[in-house]
């Protein structure tokens, strides 16, 4: 189940599966020990990792937001707002 939970976060990160996790993390060195690294192509980067997380982490808190959704928020927020004081 754990495998699977992890797979999914994996998938919404947009990980790239055929890349080893980046040397120092838990994973490769569990790869490593195990012998298991030869089946991925190459080893990610640290920074993209972490631009990875980054990203992610925008997209759950809203930092993430374009124009378009600000507005599609907005919008309905500012009218629900003057229809609750106008009462």
């Amino acid at each position: 189940m754990t495998i699977h939970l992890f797979n999914n976060i994996l998938s919404t990160l947009g990980y790239w599966k055929e890349l080893a996790p980046p040397e120092g993390s838990y994973l490769h060195e569990k790869l490593q020990e195990s012998d298991l690294l030869g089946f991925f192509r190459d080893v990610y980067p640290a920074k993209i990792m972490q631009n990875m997380i980054l990203n992610l982490r925008y997209s759950q808190n809203g930092k993430s937001l374009g124009v378009k959704s600000v507005l599609r928020e907005l919008i309905p927020s500012v009218a629900r707002t003057y229809r609750h004081y106008r009462k």
